[in-house]
């Protein structure tokens, strides 16, 4: 059985963000210049990650992938004419995906702390209802500096105390202006639930004699 997200226990994982940097004048391919670990805290329905550590990410990166970004896509899409895209190949059953495209004054997806417009996909495992994926492609304004600002998400099975959670698994962010790229690649793992850990230790024997 797979629980929605909503409905998941206490828990924290590790974020791994990898950036990936590029200069279009003088290199050819991005190039590897920074990791970063740090830990996101899922609690009564509410997701906590380390501000002063997301501070030293550069460029484009996601956000709010434990609820927050879920509901982004949600709300957009209600409003966003969703239509029916295609069928995706899943691991047992296929996916599906919907595309929705919403203007800029009706958007929740923020890119320099403005309300950008983009195209958006969600992915459904129709089986369960789980969101598989989500991909935000930003329709940036000409006199900006940024060209592109486009995020997607990935999520999958985790199994936490012996039931399986639909959880993020996979990010990537990509940004760029005339002259830089920024690539962050975004993998959570070690997902532990809360809780104390308890044994009862057998009474040790008494000799009498």
């Amino acid at each position: 059985m797979t629980t929605a997200l909503h409905r998941q226990p206490n828990f924290y994982a590790t974020r791994i963000t990898t950036t990936y940097r590029r200069n279009f004048w003088k290199e050819p391919t991005p190039k590897k210049v920074k990791r970063l670990l740090s830990t996101v805290v899922y609690r009564n329905g509410n997701e906590q990650q380390d501000a002063k550590e997301m501070a030293k990410i550069q460029g484009l990166t996601t956000s709010g992938e434990f609820g927050p970004i879920l509901g982004t896509a949600m709300l957009d899409a209600a409003k966003g004419n969703l239509t029916w895209r295609r069928w995706q190949e899943g691991p047992v059953t296929p996916f599906a995906v919907f595309r929705y495209v919403v203007t800029a004054n009706h958007s929740h997806y923020e890119v320099d702390g403005k309300a950008t417009g983009y195209v958006g996909e969600i992915t459904i495992d129709p089986s369960n209802g789980a969101i598989q994926r989500l991909v935000f492609l930003a329709d940036m304004p000409k006199d900006g500096r940024l060209v592109t600002a486009d995020i997607a998400v990935e999520y999958g099975p985790i199994e936490l105390g012996g039931r399986t959670y639909t959880c993020p698994l996979h990010g990537i962010a990509v940004s760029h202006g005339f002259t830089l790229m920024w690539l962050n690649e975004i993998s959570f793992n070690r997902y532990h639930l809360f809780g104390t850990r308890m044994r009862i230790l057998p009474a040790p024997l008494i000799d009498h004699q």
